[in-house]
């Protein structure tokens, strides 16, 4: 079986999953409330605190074949990591990372595995958008509800940013979009006019004012690139709601 340490954003799409796939797993979560919704949900969870030894016995960390820790904590993951690793020699462990410098440190830790849920998040959208039916929902303006939900579940957004004829990025390479000296989001498509939507666009592609460009990130760093360049979210009605 599996042990889950974690039913946030994250760790209810892992269960979620490996539940559709008819696969064997135990939930572990300090919260109670989360828990019971992921009892209600039909699985197999308990409470408790994922670094405890105990705990992890208690889930069976001697027989497991995995576990993934999914905190939104590096610290925390790295605490279940060395736990886990230190009770059972052969099981597979995969950890969630938030920060791209964490992930040497989780690997030292005991971690098989390192995922970055951002970075999962952009090839997920990319490859969504790519794909015919998704480039049509885009060719009419519009925002896939089901790709805004998949993202929002581990704590991403997909949006549409359009260029004021104030914003210093006209008449510069798309290259130049910066968030704090480093690209906090991906950008997966540029729409200019009544053209097509450039998917995968070139960072030499020369911006002008009007442009929407469609990018994937944090809330956070979405912000932050529209503070600093001057860009303007689209409306989008989500669930019949604008936000």
């Amino acid at each position: 079986h599996t042990i889950v340490c974690g039913f946030g954003r994250m760790g209810v799409r892992v269960a979620e999953e490996l539940q559709q796939l008819d696969q064997p797993f135990v939930v572990i979560d300090e919260n109670s409330s989360r828990v019971e919704q992921a009892q209600r949900a039909g699985m197999l969870a308990m409470v408790g605190n994922a670094t405890d030894e105990d705990t992890l016995l208690a889930a069976g960390i001697n027989h497991a074949r995995g576990l993934a820790t999914l905190l939104p904590d590096d610290a925390a993951n790295a605490f279940i990591c060395v736990t886990a690793r230190d009770l059972a020699d052969t099981v597979e462990i995969v950890s969630r990372a938030e920060n791209h410098s964490a992930q040497k440190k989780l690997i030292r830790c005991g971690a098989n595995h390192v995922v970055m849920a951002a970075t999962i998040g952009a090839m997920r959208a990319t490859q969504l958008l790519v794909r015919p039916t998704a480039s049509a929902v885009l060719e009419s303006y519009g925002l896939s509800h089901g790709i805004s939900e998949e993202l929002s579940a581990i704590g991403l957004s997909l949006e549409e940013l359009e260029l004021s004829g104030s914003s210093p990025l006209v008449g510069k390479p798309l290259g130049d979009i910066q968030v704090r000296g480093n690209r906090g989001f991906l950008i997966v498509g540029v729409k200019r006019g009544d053209d097509p939507i450039q998917m995968n666009p070139s960072g030499s592609l020369i911006l002008k004012a009007k442009d929407t460009v469609i990018v994937v990130g944090h809330q956070d760093d979405i912000t932050a690139l529209c503070l600093a360049h001057k860009v303007q979210r689209h409306e989008m009605l989500y669930r019949g709601v604008k936000v």
